[in-house]
């Protein structure tokens, strides 16, 4: 969906060759790492491509998303081994189904750092002995719109009870803020509350849309607040004609990616004795660690077809489920992917190319159009100028030419009409009873 628009040699987002196989690689390793107590068989491949964005690409978001939760836990683990207290929080904003995203994006964002700048947020600081603050973006959309809202964890190095009168306290400067920027903030729909462990902190504050997808902990998703954008993009997947959750698709993509998320800063990293920690999106290869055994390969050229039609994950589950893997077991799997992979290649290109031959049957129908209702302009003109055509007389046919030539000099625009097409309309226009 991200390439519509782009010319065949334009690059789109890193999205777009997520998976794809690297610079010069002629073929793509299939690794099966087995079972263990806490974790089922998986299969991987190597030599491909990895976009790494927690925004944008359902494969790399799982990672991302782990690696956020691990980062927030990291954060809460130091704060209570120092005897502190970690809050967690939401602030968002009220929204309408007409709000853009980037608009609200740009209110919830702009309001909360002007919420933490300032002397009265270094006092609250202090009181509250804050060591930091972590930020998580999350959208969904329903009835109302989109919701951009912002989970946040408050590092605090007090009692409960300071720390949670902090966590308040915060949230009342958001909503201020928010006000001075002709936004409206409900304190209904902000929260905080105290982490009970690591766990649900990291759970809770790093999901995002990344954690929306892992399913997090809990092992399910959350419908509660609508869709996910995961859900917006496999609606318009599933039906081309939806329109609305195309174009929602296209907006999340031209805001979301690169908003950063969980960053551990340097001034939060000092005060826990952590070290700091981006939330840089960076993509490369991915190559598996040598122990991770490897059961085949697939040449890439294969490999391409199989991903284009959406059978990657169809093929690594056959991996996945036979008993044993061996190069005879391995060459039919692979065999039968790649023969279901070429047929539905064949019938998404009679697809591409029966959309093409109706979409131009359209503009030449448009067209025709078109130049029908022009050319019915030149004559109804040319007869405004020439008047009653039903008395006949000698200079009709010297009327009709004239009127012709009159148009085409007033009208070089349109298409010039001739003579029996102004007899034509002429008759249509006679009253019945003339014409009878």
């Amino acid at each position: 969906m991200l390439r519509v628009g782009l010319a065949a040699d334009e690059r789109g987002p890193s999205v777009c060759g997520c998976g794809r196989p690297g610079h010069a690689i002629e073929e793509i390793g299939v690794h099966r790492r087995p079972a263990s107590a806490d974790r089922p068989t998986r299969a991987f491949v190597s030599g491909v491509y990895r976009c790494g964005s927690g925004w944008l690409c359902p494969t790399c978001a799982p990672a991302v998303a782990t690696l956020r939760q691990a980062r927030v836990q990291r954060v809460v683990e130091a704060t209570t081994d120092r005897g502190g207290t970690f809050v967690m929080g939401l602030v968002t904003v009220s929204h309408g189904p007409t709000d853009r995203l980037t608009d609200l994006k740009k209110l919830v964002t702009e309001s909360f750092a002007a919420a933490r700048r300032g002397a009265p947020w270094d006092r609250l600081r202090k009181r509250g002995g804050i060591a930091g603050v972590l930020v998580a973006p999350e959208v969904t959309h329903g009835e109302s719109g989109w919701h951009f809202h912002v989970h946040f964890g408050m590092p605090c190095l007090a009692d409960t009870v300071a720390a949670r009168a902090a966590g308040e306290a915060l949230i009342a400067r958001f909503m201020r803020a928010v006000e001075k920027r002709g936004g409206k903030a409900l304190r209904k729909g902000q929260g905080v509350e105290i982490a009970a462990s690591p766990e649900a902190a990291g759970e809770y504050i790093a999901k995002g849309t990344s954690w929306e997808l892992a399913a997090g902990a809990s092992g399910h998703k959350s419908r509660t607040a609508g869709r996910t954008p995961w859900d917006i993009a496999e609606a318009a997947i599933a039906n081309p004609d939806d329109r609305g959750s195309y174009g929602l698709w296209r907006e999340f993509a031209a805001v979301m990616p690169g908003t950063r998320s969980c960053v551990v800063t340097p001034g939060l990293a000092a005060a826990l004795g952590l070290e700091a920690d981006e939330d840089d999106e960076a993509g490369g290869k991915f190559d598996l660690t040598d122990d991770v055994a490897l059961v085949g390969t697939v040449p890439a050229p294969t490999w391409k077809v199989i991903l284009r039609t959406g059978l990657a994950g169809t093929f690594l589950g056959r991996i996945e489920e036979a008993e044993a893997i061996d190069a005879p077991v391995f060459a039919s799997l692979l065999a039968t992917t790649s023969a279901e992979a070429e047929e539905r290649a064949q019938r998404i290109a009679d697809l591409a190319e029966a959309r093409r031959v109706k979409a131009e049957r359209a503009r030449d129908a448009a067209a025709a159009r078109e130049a029908r209702a022009r050319l019915d302009l030149a004559i109804s003109r040319a007869l405004d100028r020439l008047g009653d055509l039903t008395r006949g007389g000698a200079d009709t046919r010297d009327r009709l030419a004239r009127a012709c030539d009159d148009v085409a000099a007033a009208c070089p625009d349109l298409p010039r009409p001739t003579p029996a097409d102004i007899l034509s309309a002429a008759q249509a226009r006679r009253p019945a009873h003339l014409a009878a």
